[in-house]
């Protein structure tokens, strides 16, 4: 099984961005569906995006995030700048090194929403994205094939440890819900 980068990078991309199309404003995602159109274009077609393109890309998403927030604090500016950085890396994905750092980019996306989201079906969505991430990354490491991994005790335990994890997330976040109303309207 032969791992293609750049396929990988656009559902990776896809996973990260699409589900939380509502927390960014329209023309970020508009810049984000279009950059992802024309970067599948230009791998349909074979070509590279020239250097001086990209470059001025980056600096069309920084005068984007600036204009549409009137500056670079607070989250928001932070999130889609991130989704804009991401989709411009899609253009440059010609190693496992830029795979890797698009899998930071996308965790870091995925950290910025986690501030913002209060769905536990969410947040179960982002963790199952995240260890496919881990995966992916593990696999690049050790240079195998999927088909070479054996099933390992030591496997099975971080298996069985992150079933754990994730049975207490849930649990805590069902017993500490964050909306004040749920609780009856306390503080």
């Amino acid at each position: 099984m032969k791992f293609d980068v750049k396929l990988a990078g656009v559902l990776l991309y896809c996973a990260a961005l699409l589900p939380f199309l509502g927390q960014h404003p329209s023309a970020v995602i508009f810049c984000c569906l279009g950059g992802m159109g024309i970067n599948l274009f230009l791998v349909k077609i074979g070509k590279e995006l020239p250097a001086y393109i990209f470059y001025g890309g980056v600096l069309a998403a920084v005068y984007l995030i600036y204009n549409l927030f009137g500056g670079f604090k607070g989250l928001e500016p932070g999130i889609s700048f991130l989704a804009l950085l991401g989709m411009l890396k899609l253009f440059e994905l010609n190693e496992e090194r830029d795979f890797f750092i698009l899998c930071l980019i996308v965790e870091l996306l995925f950290i910025g929403h986690m501030l913002t989201i209060d769905s536990l079906g969410l947040i179960f969505y982002v963790a199952a994205i995240s260890f496919l991430i881990f995966l992916s990354l593990s696999f690049f490491h050790n240079k195998k094939r999927l088909e070479e991994y054996p099933v390992s005790p030591n496997s099975r335990d971080f298996l069985r440890s992150f079933a754990t994890a994730v049975r207490k997330i849930a649990s805590s976040v069902t017993s500490y819900p964050r909306s004040a109303s749920f609780v009856g309207g306390f503080p």
